[in-house]
């Protein structure tokens, strides 16, 4: 048989594990044993779940092996919180104690369910072998039977005929299994008389094959339980990791107050028939048998009262008496308060017409038998909405024959309740679904949004509102994702995922457009324009063609294909993996998208946001250069990526290109002082204004470049200012050399006026960044104005710019004239430092400035200007005690460097200013 036919096998193993199946696990620090409790139940106060007779509730006990030797014991008691009840299957609460003893047949009944579907190929006959496998004390047995299938069997005949094939092989009935069809299920039983051990089933117990060989799928390697009666057992014969169990026997026996003693839980519906069976309290005897192996034992709870006065967890506590179990809470119920939760599979969108349908409602029960047949629970639409004709109520979870019947109270309201003739849940807390319900539309009322029932009644409700539809006109509304960051310079980035959602269905139809329009100096990449996501979207058969109508790339237009497919759904249309190119001199910005176009949609995103790509500054002071002078220095030129990879590598260079009249020199050192990218730094060259820096790998941490030792030649032709560098080059910005091919049969660049397209084109300046100060040669008729020097103090002003000197102005005590450093009374006028020359030798200083020449040498009372000595009152000092500065009377030092000066008696200061 081939892979139509699937088959669903339940192993002793699988049993024990799912029987422990943890919805609860307690282990306490230092712990020997761990519980877990499968199927919590969901009750109300002062009502019974179960009635003695089935397990409804188990907790399960693992025991590490070692933990009980043979012969030994383990006693534990279990007990309910105050006016709590519980039976345990089995267990007599009248009882002295009821033991329960491993392998003792009566005690285990292990059901094994596999899911046989329909052949349904083109094969007619199919000769089938049905094989089960056990061992039975240490022997091993397969069952084998011949079964015949046609291609008119279904799920039923085929469980039928596998059933009735085993039941006729008595090595299979004499070991106690019994196998029936059960509506499409196999069924197989195994129940041995009391005293006789249980056989053992592996996983792959049952398998049934073709006579050619070919083996049914199983549905999965580790198959669960059908529960049958397996709960019952109190000692499963293998424990949770299929060994021997190492447990023995259980002795359990009630030891607290009964049932039947206490009013309230004797007089409450359902439960036990005879209430003194169940127990506030049992003590649990656990005995060990030796064996190296784990012990598993369970507590089958068949009958569980909750008193009025709890909510949430309602705990089974654990004690041991010997402290060889752990202690601990386990939570067996969960306690409702007596309401209804309402929720919606889905939001349906309307439009202003009558009999539209709205998504199933689902309203749960949180316990057993909250809904009845006096109570209502009602559901109240809003204003401009109208139920048209009823919703029908569907059983999805409860117990019995439990339903709900729903009326019309008014045009907006209707009510539901236990449908008459029909018992409430008793065991099982009920969900039912109200389906195909219709609504109709005023739109004069109306209002547009979210709609949304009211709930209330005779129960408690966990939700007052539920949301079941939208209602809207036709249009649109627009999100974007997080915006991503681009830089300047660049193509194809990517922009952040963007959302258009039609307000009402049947807005986008066939034909229309929708229109997306950027700005922020950016236009869009001709090989990437927006695609829909199909896994994010919800199309409804829609789908659109982009192209690009405007001449610049601005605008691409999305031309809608095909109408919705279903009038009750709005269109949601997730656009990913649009990219755009930018400009390389854009500022930092956002990237807005507007929208537009015949289908309706309107609005303004921002889908990235843009920074330029880099940073172009000098490392410390600005330095001046002067006009017509050659091999000057600039600062060191410092290049900072505004983002990790953004200077690419694949042969691609950096350019510092310097404006005309601007020659550089070589760096002596070009050096990555931050990050990781990594240069050709023996490759560094220049051509004329441009410096070329090779990239050899592109950085994965943003990284930082320092350019230094560049000299520079300023011809006659520069103006004074800022001297300006800008970085561009292949390696940092693309879109002035991308170029798109014009193609017509796709809409792309519809009435450009040639075969191709430059983003931005002449647009090469990534950064820009002064480097140094342009300056015009100091003379008679550059000097600076508005200079005061103060007696005393080692800073002046200078046009109102404070300078620093490292000597002070000063009176000298025996001449009375005031003495003012040389070279810094030169630099004050705008004299290059280069100007001023020092012959150690002489003890000379000379200062060039302009057509003047002017020497003063240390002790004498002379200058000599342009060669002519001009005697002063008063002599040069030099020593030691000017700090080794050149200091000159300044009345004197003015007058023969072209400056006039002022003495301000009453504040000790000196004013300096150009003739």
């Amino acid at each position: 048989m081939k892979n139509n036919k699937s088959l669903k096998v339940l192993s002793t193993a699988a049993i024990s594990a799912a029987l422990v199946a943890p919805t609860v696990a307690v282990q306490p620090a230092f712990a020997s044993s761990t519980y877990t409790v499968s199927n919590v139940q969901t009750v109300g106060v002062n009502s019974w779940v179960g009635t003695g007779s089935s397990t409804v509730t188990n907790v399960a006990i693992k025991i590490p092996s070692g933990t009980i030797s043979s012969g030994d014991t383990a006693v534990a008691r279990v007990r309910l919180p105050n006016n709590g009840f519980a039976s345990i299957l089995g267990v007599d609460a009248n009882s002295a104690g009821k033991d329960f003893v491993r392998g003792a047949g009566a005690q285990q009944t292990l059901t094994y369910n596999v899911t046989v579907t329909a052949p349904g190929n083109a094969k007619t006959n199919f000769d089938t072998k049905v094989s089960f496998s056990f061992n039975n004390n240490g022997t091993p047995v397969t069952v084998d039977a011949d079964v015949a299938l046609t291609d008119a069997d279904t799920e039923i005949t085929t469980a039928d005929k596998v059933a009735s094939a085993l039941n006729s092989k008595p090595d299979f009935t004499s070991n106690h299994f019994t196998a029936a069809g059960s509506n499409g299920k196999l069924v197989i039983k195994q129940q041995p008389p009391s005293g006789t051990n249980t056989a053992t089933v592996a996983q792959n117990a049952l398998t049934v094959t073709e006579t050619d060989g070919s083996v049914f799928a199983l549905n999965g390697s580790s198959p669960s339980i059908d529960s049958g009666n397996a709960d019952q057992s109190v000692i499963p014969v293998r424990n949770a990791a299929d060994a021997v169990n190492s447990i023995d026997k259980v002795t359990i026996k009630p030891v607290g107050k009964k049932a039947s003693a206490y009013s309230a839980a004797n007089n409450a519906s359902g439960g036990p028939s005879n209430k003194d069976t169940a127990n506030d309290e049992y003590e649990i005897t656990i005995y060990g048998n030796g064996n190296a192996s784990e012990g598993l034992v369970y507590l089958p709870i068949s009958s569980l009262y909750v008193p009025s006065g709890n909510s949430g967890a309602f705990n089974l506590t654990i004690d041991s008496a010997d402290g060889k179990l752990s202690k601990g809470d386990l939570a067996i119920a969960q306690v409702g308060t007596g309401s209804v939760t309402a929720t919606a599979d889905d939001i349906t969108a309307l439009q202003n017409k009558n009999g539209q349908s709205i998504g199933t409602i689902r309203l749960k029960e949180d316990r057993p038998g909250l809904f009845n047949t006096t109570d209502e629970y009602t559901l109240k639409l809003p204003k401009g909405f109208s139920w048209n004709g009823l919703p029908t109520v569907e059983k999805v979870f409860g117990d019995g024959n439990a339903n709900l019947e729903v009326r019309k109270i008014d045009e907006r309201k209707i009510g539901v309740k236990l449908k008459s003739g029909t018992n409430p849940t008793s065991t099982t807390a009920g969900t039912f679904a109200l389906k195909n319900g219709k609504v109709d539309v005023d739109d004069a009322v109306a209002k547009t949004g979210d709609v949304e029932l009211t709930l209330e009644g005779d129960y408690g409700t966990t939700n007052g509102t539920l949301k079941v539809a939208t209602y809207g006109d036709y249009g649109t509304s627009a999100t974007v994702a997080e915006p991503t960051t681009v830089v300047g310079g660049q193509d194809d980035q990517d922009i952040a995922n963007f959302t258009i959602k039609e307000n009402a269905p049947g807005t986008f139809i066939d034909g229309r457009t929708i229109k997306l329009t950027l700005s922020g100096n950016a236009k869009w990449n001709l090989n990437n324009l927006p695609k829909i996501k199909t896994s994010e979207s919800d199309a409804q058969g829609i789908r659109v063609e982009p192209s690009v109508s405007s001449s610049d790339a601005s605008t691409v237009t999305l031309t809608i294909k095909g109408d919705s497919k279903d009038s009750n759904k709005v269109a949601k249309l997730v656009f990913e993996k649009g990219t755009i190119d930018t400009a390389a001199n854009a500022q930092a910005q956002d990237v807005k998208m507007t929208i537009s176009g015949s289908a309706g949609a309107t609005g303004e995103l921002t889908v990235a946001k843009l920074t330029p790509a880099a940073t172009v500054t000098v490392d410390g002071e600005t330095p001046k250069v002067i006009i017509g002078a050659q091999n000057q220095d600039v600062g060191t030129i410092v290049i900072k990526e505004a983002k990790k990879d953004t200077f690419d590598d694949k042969n691609k260079k950096l350019v510092l290109h310097f404006p005309d009249g601007v020659k550089p020199t070589l760096p002596t050192k070009v050096e990555v002082t931050d990050g990781d990218l990594t240069l050709d730094t023996a490759n560094v060259s220049k051509d004329g204004q441009d410096i070329y820096i090779p990239v050899k790998f592109s950085s994965t941490k943003v990284s930082t470049i320092k350019v230094s030792g560049v000299k520079v030649n300023v011809d006659r032709t520069v103006s004074e200012g800022d001297l300006k560098v800008a970085l561009r080059g292949d390696s940092v910005v693309t879109t002035d050399t991308k170029v798109y091919a014009k193609n017509p049969s796709q809409g792309i660049l519809y009435g450009y006026n040639t075969d191709t397209y430059i983003p931005f084109q002449n647009n090469h300046d990534a950064a820009i960044g002064t480097v140094a100060k342009v300056v015009t040669p100091a003379d008679g008729n550059k000097y600076a104005e508005n200079i005061i020097f103060k007696i005393g103090s080692k800073t002046y002003t200078q046009d109102g710019k404070e300078m620093t000197m490292d000597v002070a102005p000063e009176v000298h005590p025996v001449y009375n004239r005031t003495y003012i450093p040389a070279a810094h009374f030169a630099a004050s006028l705008n004299i290059p430092a280069d100007k001023v020359v020092w012959n150690e030798a002489a003890k000379t200083v000379t200062i060039f400035a302009g057509d003047k020449i002017v020497s003063a040498t240390a002790g004498k009372k002379e200058l000599v200007v342009n060669g002519t000595p001009v005697q002063i009152d008063a002599p040069v000092n030099y020593g030691q005690h000017t700090g080794y500065r050149v200091m000159v009377p300044y009345t004197h030092l003015a007058l023969a460097l072209g400056a006039t000066v002022e003495w301000k008696a009453d504040t000790q200061e000196i004013f300096v200013n150009k003739r």
